[in-house]
């Protein structure tokens, strides 16, 4: 292929479904849609009170529901809302992070909580199974605590990164938070990054100035320069490369992994409108009553709930659902794997289908032997 953008009209399929990793699943769990606080540009927990929390019972009744889809991999993350507020939290972490099965652990926050809640997280999970994302919101930041709450994490061995979010109008603000972040990184290791929120209407990075994206790049540069204990894991991970399909003289080629990933991170998100996305193969949006779509997409569809159903009923409740959007609007459903031919994710489903029903009996049997 040569280096010029990939015109998005010879794209045929998207997604990751030949990879040996294409079964590993990848789950944004909301744990309670509530927040302590209200920010301007969120769209999903604005106005959104703490409360009606699930039980105990019921959120370890879905994670165990999880591990018994019997999948070769589990990417969790944990997110709101604020997920710390939820009165079970903790005994969920540590469930998941005990776990036999081959679970890679995040978890957002804000970081309100104090540092005493991060001690007693990582007393209780294994550490090394568990990245802390800390989202600082300077609407509401209080910022003495936030710092505190990196460092807690980052003593307690698990992998923290700081992710800010850049308001023009907190900007000197922010300048005086990286300051000190660059200051306590001297001493704790973290990742970090500087992020832009986008408003209602999909504009990211509102009412910055040239100023303001090179003030963003040259901090990044900064901290990515900084190195890193080879233990430490990054909490990001979602699934970027994958299998990209284009029509190139009427025939239909695979990119290489390279040309996947340059496609994937042009500056334009892929328009996937008038696909057929394979709902629920690999990706799991699990809602604070259970509910479970099969993607991270309003479009997806519902395909069971984890507080009531088996596992059967969700491994098998996956679905080919035709894209409607202008751009595919997460990023976290990248790994879904998108046909422009409906016969061709109709193949694709079924084959997942199998191997989903296959992986749920087989952890079965591997219980009934235990």
């Amino acid at each position: 292929m040569n280096k010029d953008p990939i015109d998005v009209a010879t794209v045929m399929a998207s997604g990751d479904w030949s990879s040996d990793r294409c079964d590993v699943l990848s789950i944004l769990w909301a744990v309670t849609k509530g927040c302590n606080y209200d920010c301007s540009y969120c769209p999903y927990s604005r106005d959104v009170p703490l409360g009606n929390f699930s039980s105990r019972d019921e959120i370890l009744r879905a994670a165990r529901l999880l591990l018994r889809l019997g999948r070769p991999g589990y990417q969790i993350t944990l997110y709101g809302g604020e997920p710390t507020y939820h009165p079970h939290l903790l005994d969920l972490a540590e469930f998941l992070s005990a776990a036999s099965a081959p679970v890679i652990l995040r978890m957002y926050t804000n970081g309100s909580r104090p540092p005493s809640y991060f001690h007693h997280l990582g007393r209780r999970t294994r550490v090394n199974q568990l990245g802390i994302i800390f989202s600082l919101h300077p609407e509401f930041v209080k910022f003495k605590n936030f710092l505190a709450c990196v460092e807690e994490t980052a003593q307690s061995g698990m992998a923290p990164a700081v992710s800010i979010m850049f308001s023009a109008r907190h900007r000197d603000a922010i300048k005086s938070y990286v300051d000190q972040f660059f200051a306590l990184r001297m001493s704790v290791p973290f990742f970090f990054e500087v992020n832009l929120p986008y408003t209602t209407g999909g504009i990211m990075g509102s009412e910055c100035t040239e100023d303001d994206f090179a003030w963003i790049k040259s901090v990044r540069d900064l901290f990515a320069g900084l190195p890193q204990p080879t233990y430490r894991m990054v909490p990001a991970f979602t699934r970027i490369v994958c299998d990209v399909v284009v029509k190139l003289e009427d025939n239909d080629i695979m990119l290489s992994p390279e040309d996947s990933l340059r496609f994937l991170n042009q500056t334009a998100t892929p328009s996937y409108k008038g696909f057929y996305c394979c709902s629920g193969t690999n990706v799991l949006f699990l809602e604070e009553d259970g509910r479970a779509r099969g993607g991270v997409c309003s479009a997806s569809k519902y395909i069971g709930n984890f507080f009531t159903d088996s596992e059967l009923v969700i491994a098998q409740n996956m679905g080919v659902v035709r894209c409607d959007s202008a751009a595919c609007n997460s990023i976290e459903n990248t790994p879904l794997p998108k046909f422009r031919r409906a016969e061709d994710a109709e193949a694709c489903m079924n084959e997942f289908r199998q191997r989903a029903k296959a992986y749920v009996y087989r952890a079965e049997a591997r219980r009934l032997a235990s």
